[in-house]
């Protein structure tokens, strides 16, 4: 059950954008990601792994690999 906050977060948008997706398993973040089921959810992370070694859910968009920063000197 969501909380009086992430309803009014949620409110009547139709995408939702998750920072930190390696973290979307935890429950707390899972029940709030559930919220979103009929939404479309855009999810943002700098660590494309769990610790589990589960795969994170969803399609890779885009890929910049730590190593390619190092090189141009980001």
């Amino acid at each position: 059950m969501a909380s009086v906050y992430q309803k009014r977060l949620i409110g009547d948008r139709h995408l939702g954008f998750i920072d930190e997706a390696h973290h979307i398993e935890a429950p707390t973040w899972s029940a709030f990601k559930e919220r979103f089921k009929e939404h479309r959810i855009l999810q943002f992370t700098a660590t494309p792994f769990r610790e589990d070694g589960r795969p994170l859910d969803g399609d890779i968009i885009f890929k910049y690999p730590f190593k390619k920063a190092q090189q141009k000197g980001l």
